[in-house]
């Protein structure tokens, strides 16, 4: 009879995020605040007790959900810029990777939306107004650089530009969550950015 092969022992911050997105995976089909800690223990397959040795409280579990996918978002968001040789291709990459991201991993919007609705829930609220902050600052960026070259209209705001850019991913990704279509968003994304890159671009 083999030897059954030795199972990789996880570090603790490894740990930690396979109990988030555990948490992320289930609350794509579930409504996040009735998604349990044995829930989220049977998923990854660890016992009960295991889930409080990394996190003291289920808020804290939550806490760093909110965190990861900021965190992962933002990467997208960077390295889609990263890869992109103009302003207009740096904002329509950007945001088809937070459609794609959104369309991914449809927990994430519904934890954000589920936390967002507590009252005196500082924490998820100002991780979420960090990260559209940051977002914001991106996008005003990239019109401002895309104006000093030419690219886009002078006429444009960068600040004006970032609402309009954020408010419109934010919509699809309500609407998908409505439809409960995830990838609706996925769908819809490349037809609102052209609509969107026709009205900034410099005629």
């Amino acid at each position: 009879m083999r030897p059954r092969p030795k199972t990789k022992r996880l570090s603790s911050p490894e740990r930690r995020t396979t109990l988030v997105i555990a948490f992320v995976a289930l609350a794509a089909s579930d409504d996040p605040g009735s998604v349990t800690t044995e829930a989220i223990a049977r998923k990854v397959g660890v016992s009960h007790a295991a889930v409080f040795r990394h996190f003291p409280t289920r808020d804290a579990l939550v806490a760093a959900a909110i965190e990861w996918s900021a965190t992962a978002l933002v990467e997208r968001l960077d390295q889609a810029k990263r890869s992109s040789k103009s302003a207009l291709a740096a904002l329509e990459a950007m945001f088809l990777a937070h459609a794609e991201f959104a369309a991914s991993h449809p927990g994430v919007p519904r934890i954000l939306v589920s936390e967002l609705q507590k009252a005196g829930n500082r924490a998820a609220k100002q991780a979420v107004q960090t990260l559209f902050f940051q977002y914001a600052c991106r996008i005003s960026a990239l019109v401002e650089n895309g104006k000093a070259k030419g690219e886009i209209t002078s006429k444009v705001d960068g600040a004006q530009t970032a609402v309009l850019v954020l408010g419109s991913i934010q919509g699809l990704v309500l609407q998908s969550l409505m439809l409960g279509q995830a990838n609706w968003v996925r769908q819809q994304a490349p037809g609102i950015i052209a609509v969107i890159k026709d009205g900034l671009r410099r005629k």
